[in-house]
């Protein structure tokens, strides 16, 4: 049998699980995914973060997953209740009809001066 399992549903499921509710002003969980697009390679981090009840979900995607800085991470959703739903539109605009995606790696890692820019919806912080 083959099986399929949409992206959005395996990184719920992994930030449900390693950030729980009120997980603090100094972790996130940082996802790294590689894939394939017209025999062309992109990455993308996917950021999580969830200090109180809220989750906050941001991304950046590059052609190299070394360009991809700490501070340019665009912000998808920001709220408690349907960041489930809103956090992961933007795959459908970055991502048409992938050939190969893969999770490369995922961590919690320290941070310290995160900064929320809700007028242009960025997220950025320094890593511990």
């Amino acid at each position: 049998m083959n099986y399929t399992i949409e992206l959005k549903n395996v990184l719920a499921v992994l930030a449900e699980n390693l950030l729980p509710r009120s997980s603090g002003h100094s972790k996130i969980l940082e996802v790294c995914i590689k894939f394939t697009q017209n025999d062309t390679y992109m990455f993308a981090k996917v950021i999580f973060f969830r200090p109180n009840n809220y989750m906050l979900v941001s991304y950046a995607f590059e052609n190299e997953l070394s360009h991809i800085e700490d501070d340019n991470f665009e912000i998808t959703s920001n709220h408690d209740s349907t960041w489930k739903y809103d956090g992961f539109n933007f795959f459908r605009n970055i991502m048409k009809d992938p050939e190969d995606i893969t999770i490369s790696s995922f961590k919690i890692l320290e941070i310290e001066n995160p900064i929320i820019d809700d007028t242009n919806r960025t997220f950025s912080f320094t890593r511990k």
